[in-house]
């Protein structure tokens, strides 16, 4: 199943599923981990750079901003983790928010561009879904119900992925 794709360019390992109960019907729902957008721009390109830059880093916040530079062009991407809303990963809130401006970065250069990546949410402790079930258990605010932010334009580089209601 490793080398299986879900009809979505991604392999089954390179993808969580999230599934959350949205006015009372199970809706599935793709998240491509990074891994798959960095395997998708390696293969459709000859060359290709990421570079990232430190924009914020304290003891509560870490802002990154990761630019991908492919065959199409330059494609930047901000990523934040913060202490608060990424306590189970606390530790390394700096390389959370560089993973995450790298996988928006990439996929504003279109690799997985209808799919938020798992390393985006927090709910899903960090991309493996292992958390979802225990915060489930706990009533976790991070399983209220939420809507998906449309996004448009082309500066996207500071647009959410998701926001709570």
């Amino acid at each position: 199943m490793g080398n299986q794709t879900n009809g979505n360019q991604f392999r089954e390992d390179e993808i969580v599923v999230l599934t959350e109960n949205r006015d009372g019907k199970l809706v599935k729902s793709i998240h491509p981990k990074i891994g798959g957008r960095l395997r998708l721009a390696h293969e459709q390109n000859q060359q290709i750079s990421i570079t990232t830059e430190v924009i914020r880093y304290d003891e509560n916040v870490a802002v990154v901003k990761a630019v991908s530079s492919t065959m199409k062009g330059n494609f930047p991407g901000l990523g934040m983790a913060s202490i608060e809303r990424d306590r189970t990963i606390a530790p390394a809130i700096l390389e959370l928010a560089e993973t995450r401006a790298i996988a928006r970065s990439l996929r504003f250069a279109g690799y997985g561009v209808d799919h938020c990546s798992a390393e985006e949410l927090s709910h899903l402790g960090n991309g493996n879904g292992a958390e979802t079930s225990r915060r489930k258990e706990r009533g976790h605010p991070s399983h209220r119900k939420r809507r998906r932010k449309v996004v448009t334009g082309t500066n996207l580089k500071s647009q959410a992925c998701w926001q709570r209601r």
